[in-house]
């Protein structure tokens, strides 16, 4: 199997839409809250592991990151720990050139964009599973328990 074939990432896909970013209260670099614009995008589902970014390394000469000798982050199948973000966009930039693909760090508001989603799948996943916890602690417990399943709406600050 070609190299490029098993560095294509899996991905998520980020619809696009308008949502507030900012906050107020946080900080004067987060100052104000305002409403962004983002296209659809995909994101890679998991970070690029060790073994992933050792083949980078081994095919361009490129350095390695900060940790790369550090033996609590020598497991081939975590995340690779420290690099810089030039050492990403490099990354990104020998990605595309090896599988004819093209691939680019998130930007600031793609990154708040993929968190929203994220976080909202995960209470899509919870409410699918509330029938079934109901059920179970009814059996385990002898006391009819309901769980409100029907979620309208996700708000996210």
């Amino acid at each position: 199997m070609p190299i490029a074939h098993y560095l294509l990432p899996d991905l998520i896909n980020v619809p696009g839409g308008d949502f507030a970013m900012g906050s107020d209260s946080h900080g004067r670099n987060e100052a104000p809250v305002h409403r962004v614009w983002i296209d659809p995008f995909a994101l890679a589902k998991y970070p690029v592991t060790r073994k992933e970014y050792a083949l980078f390394v081994a095919a361009t000469g490129h350095s390695p990151p900060t940790f790369w000798h550090e033996l609590p982050f020598q497991h081939p199948e975590q995340p690779v720990a420290g690099p810089s973000w030039n050492d990403a966009v490099a990354y990104c930039t020998w990605l595309s050139e090896i599988t004819g693909k093209t691939y680019r760090l998130p930007s600031e508001a793609e990154r708040h964009a993929e968190s929203r989603e994220r976080r909202a799948q995960f209470v899509r996943d919870i409410a699918q599973q509330l029938p079934l916890l109901s059920k179970k602690i009814t059996e385990a417990t002898g006391h009819v328990v309901e769980i409100l399943t029907e979620v309208r709406q996700f708000v996210f600050a």
